[in-house]
């Protein structure tokens, strides 16, 4: 029995019919990871399957029965390309009839061919190349020699990756015959031409054919392709890992951000396969796997065929179905409506957006649309331009009010050169693109460097915005304008930069060629590749800010902490201390009190007076079962001097409501009184009651305030937003589950693994995630602390990714999630198998431990501690001397064990105190 069609799925989803548990995989499938899409609550990240092949039948008046493999339904006879044969650039992008020998054109990507740092290269604009020609005398010219060299690498590179993956197949024998494409160094670009005209012609020849050779490497990969997410390459990548001049794994890390390896729905054009020859049968799950949108046309008299191929037949249409639809057809009105294009097919693809998957004629509501936004947008579901602009703005006033005189210098320089010269340099374009079905709906979204400099010609200096912080720019064409306004393309217009004005010749290289540009080919394929890869590195801006620790000192930390008096004179209290030998202190004995606080890396400068104050609050924390009412008059918890701790709830409201995730019951949201003059649209949630208590004992009096406060101290805690349990939604997780990927079992880490590593923590924590990672506080926070600035978390939960934290009546309290996957990253997870064979385990070495193994160890606290920066540091000062040293969780944990049994026993004695104070008395009634 087929899988359910879409309309079958989505819309009882969408009126809450049926359960999300149940429709969640096909739902992932659909959206993949292009879209995220707002949906009923789910607490649980699911794993994620790449999908199988669909069977619906669909009738054509040109091709008569088609089987559709996707949910992609079959284009009309004006987008498909008649001419099989065509190489014009424009085909490319419309499905065509293909044979075995090109069936990789079916993989050619629609948009977004040169996404990722490692083919940045070839994201060059036609403006962009006619400017990288080099003039060599007496009118001749060629690309530039950089330009040339880096291009020749990546052509020689996926040549290489390519046909390895063919050639090391366990099934090449079955392969039909493929014809591999045409170089792209056959088009010219390695050429010197006659005229200015001729180099870029064959440099813009060159760059369609480097897509169509991308294309048939993601092909070649999707021969390799499993069901799992998160290992569908791991076969592959262990193949090129160990075959002869082996492929650098921190290559293919790089790899994976690209649209070589990037299988997401609605990416291909697809194509069109006669069943009755076809040998590809055995690889159609594979196709579907990589999201690329496969045909069969059966045509008349299909059921007394004979195909090639017997697993063919699997895909067979449904003959009732093939006629009812076929009588259908002839029973309608064919008008001329059946053979031209839909008004939006004359449009920009990058100008009109539709989600792939969701066919609005299944959505009554088409309000709908508006909760699906790109991932990593930014974009807030049914957010629209002027209201992303209204808080990225207020975003851009609050990082104003906080930066350094160089930093002002260097964003008023930028905003500067933006605003004179237009985009330069390694920038991030979105356009707003207008919903296909839902047309006052615009979404953001990300488009290549060239693309957007294309869309920018056409636009005023109205329509684009330069966002500094991110370094980004916005064009938004459904904007209205001036005449006046002046246009980019007239800023930028230069008549000796040779443009084509659009127009390429599609032909051959002509017959004016001088001569070849010389190469560099003095690296091999693997030290290319590794040179490529810090090439990549070196290019990146410096994303990471300077962070100031900021620690209080030790009395400080055990006041607003804890509550301790230090210089209160009645500070030492044997009859309530710990009687445990091992871990009773004498009073003298301040610095080993302080390694059970992480305070043993500094040095203690206090009074005799405020020393034995500190060791007897260390015995007392320590007898377990004391109880808050019975504390000295020294801490101010005591009911014995009620005036010493005030929670006024005029200044900040607390209240306690349900939590709503595991390992704990209560969600302390605190948040601004009625009446009050604070805007915040967010409240501060937090399931640590003496959180709670250093807040008030702070005098912190907003939101802001509070926010600020919390993460200078590194202290976890969430950015709660109020919601209605009826509009309470959480967003699918559809990103890719791969962390840093796969390794070896004898892997061992070194310079370059570390950077990459460093890119891809800094790419996550500069996405949506970033925010949500800074909150985590612990180990997780402190890293994201480098890259996340306080004014990025007072922005407020975007709300895409976002969880249920915490319940009360009918509200619910919500917040972004930090994903699972985003966590594995920041501390630089691999996926390493223990020994080879079917029974193999997996282990998850990293460069830092991570977020669970952390919260167990001795260095763990609510605070951000300076034993826990001096461990951090020491870290880093390993990697400056070239120690890589990547550790199992078993290995953390010995590593970070130090003083995990006191610590333990104090956070829980402390937190006890301090909830039961919250609960009963009177000061916080």
């Amino acid at each position: 029995m087929p899988p359910p069609q879409l309309p079958d799925v989505v819309a009882p989803l969408i009126y809450g019919l049926v359960k999300l548990e149940s429709v969640l995989p096909v739902i992932q499938q659909l959206l993949g990871v292009a879209f995220v899409m707002a949906t009923p609550n789910l607490q649980s990240e699911q794993p994620r399957k790449l999908p199988n092949p669909r069977k619906r039948t669909e009738w054509s008046p040109v091709f008569g029965t088609i089987t559709c493999l996707s949910d992609e339904p079959f284009p009309p006879p004006n987008r498909i390309v008649a001419d099989r044969t065509s190489q014009r650039n424009r085909d490319y992008l419309l499905p065509r009839v293909l044979t075995d020998s090109n069936v990789y054109l079916a993989f050619f990507p629609i948009r977004l061919a040169f996404k990722g740092r490692l083919f940045s290269a070839l994201d060059l604009s036609e403006r962009d190349l006619a400017r990288e020609l080099q003039h060599q005398g007496h009118g001749k010219f060629c690309l530039n020699q950089r330009i040339s060299n880096t291009w020749y690498m990546i052509q020689t590179t996926l040549l290489h990756i390519a046909c390895l993956l063919m050639i090391l197949h366990p099934s090449n024998n079955t392969f039909p015959t493929i014809v591999p494409p045409k170089r792209p160094s056959e088009h010219g670009f390695l050429w010197i031409h006659g005229s200015k005209e001729r180099a870029l012609n064959a440099a813009l020849r060159s760059q369609i054919a480097f897509v169509e050779l991308l294309a048939y490497t993601s092909f070649a990969f999707s021969l390799w392709l499993g069901r799992d997410a998160e290992s569908c390459l791991d076969d592959a990548f262990e193949k090129l890992a160990m075959h002869g001049e082996a492929v650098p794994r921190v290559f293919l890390d790089f790899l994976q951000s690209t649209i070589a390896l990037d299988f997401s729905p609605g990416l291909r054009v697809g194509g069109i396969l006669d069943p009755r020859t076809t040998q590809w049968a055995k690889f159609f799950h594979c196709f579907s796997r990589a999201g690329v949108p496969l045909w069969l046309h059966w045509g008349e008299g299909w059921e007394n065929s004979e195909p090639r191929s017997q697993l063919v037949w699997s895909f067979a249409p449904d003959t009732a179905q093939a006629e009812e639809l076929k009588a259908r057809h002839a029973l309608s009105l064919v008008t001329r409506q059946d053979f031209v294009a839909d008004e939006d097919d004359f449009e920009d693809d990058d100008l009109v957006d539709d989600p792939k998957g969701i066919d609005p004629s299944s959505i009554t509501n088409l309000e709908m649309r508006a909760l699906i936004v790109h991932t990593d947008s930014e974009q807030r579901p049914r957010e629209t331009w002027d209201e992303f602009k209204a808080r990225k703005e207020a975003y851009r006033l609050r990082a104003m009010e906080v930066e350094t005189s160089s930093q002002k210098q260097s964003r008023e320089a930028k905003e500067r050169n933006a605003q004179l010269h237009g985009p330069v340099g390694n920038v991030t374009f979105y356009v707003w693109a207008r919903d296909k079905y839902l047309k006052m709906f615009y979404r953001r979204k990300y488009v290549s460097r060239a693309k957007g400099k294309e869309i920018l010609e056409d636009l005023t200096k109205e329509q684009a915005f330069y966002w500094y912080h991110g370094n980004q720019w916005d064009l938004v064409p459904h904007l209205p304008t001036s005449s006046a306004a002046p246009s980019f393309a007239a800023q930028n217009n230069d008549s000796s930069d040779g443009l084509s004005n659009g127009e390429v010749n599609e032909g051959g290289g002509g017959s004016e060629v001088h001569g070849v540009v010389q190469v560099d080919e003095s690296m091999g394929g693997s030290e290319a590749m590794i040179q490529a890869v810090r090439d990549v590195v070196a290019a990146q801006e410096h994303v990471a800010q300077a962070r100031v620790s900021h620690f209080l000192s030790l009395l400080d930390f055990l006041r607003l902490r804890h509550g301790l008096l230090a210089d209160c004179e009645d500070n030492w209290h044997p009859s309530l201390h710990t009687q445990g030998k091992r871990n009773r202190m004498e009073k003298g004995r301040v610095d080993e009190a302080a390694k059970a606080f992480g305070y043993g890396s500094v040095d203690i400068v206090v009074s005799q007076m405020e020393a034995t104050s500190i060791v007897d609050f260390h015995n007392v924390v320590l007898r377990k079962g004391l109880e808050y009412r019975d504390l000295p008059r020294n801490i101010d918890l005591s009911t014995s001097r009620p005036s010493l701790l005030h929670c006024p709830q005029d200044r900040i409201r607390l209240q306690a409501v349900e939590y709503c995730l595991p390992g704990f019951k209560t969600l302390y949201v605190l948040r601004p009184p009625a009446n009050s003059s604070d805007p915040s649209p967010w409240f501060i949630g937090t399931t640590s009651s003496t959180t709670v208590l250093l807040i008030y004992r702070s005098s912190w009096t907003t939101m802001d305030e509070i926010a600020r406060g919390l993460l200078r101290l590194g202290v976890h805690f969430r950015t709660v937003v109020e919601e209605r349990k009826a509009s309470s939604s959480v967003a699918i997780d559809a990103s890719p589950r791969r962390g840093l990927g796969s390794r070896p079992m004898d892997f061992e880490p070194d310079g370059d693994d570390l950077a990459a590593y460093l890119l891809a923590r800094n790419e996550v924590l500069t996405s949506q995630q970033g925010r949500a990672l800074r909150l985590c506080g612990g180990i997780i926070g402190r890293i994201a602390a480098e890259v996340v600035s306080d004014e990025k978390v007072l922005e407020g939960p975007v709300l895409i990714n976002k969880e249920v934290v915490g319940t009360h009546g009918d509200c619910d309290f919500v917040d972004d999630k930090p994903l699972g996957i985003s966590k594995e990253v920041v501390c630089g997870a691999y996926r390493v198998p223990t020994h080879k064979g079917r029974a193999a385990n997996t282990s998850y070495p990293s460069w830092f431990p991570s977020d669970y193994v952390w919260r167990g160890s001795g260095l763990s606290s609510e605070h951000w501690t300076p034993d826990a920066e001096h461990w951090y540091l020491q870290i880093k000062r390993d990697w400056e001397d070239g120690k890589f040293a990547l550790l199992h969780s078993t290995g953390w944990k010995t590593n970070l064990r130090m003083q995990y049994q006191r610590v333990k026993v104090i956070a829980q004695e402390s937190e006890r105190w301090a909830s039961d104070f919250i609960s009963h008395d009177v000061r916080l009634s």
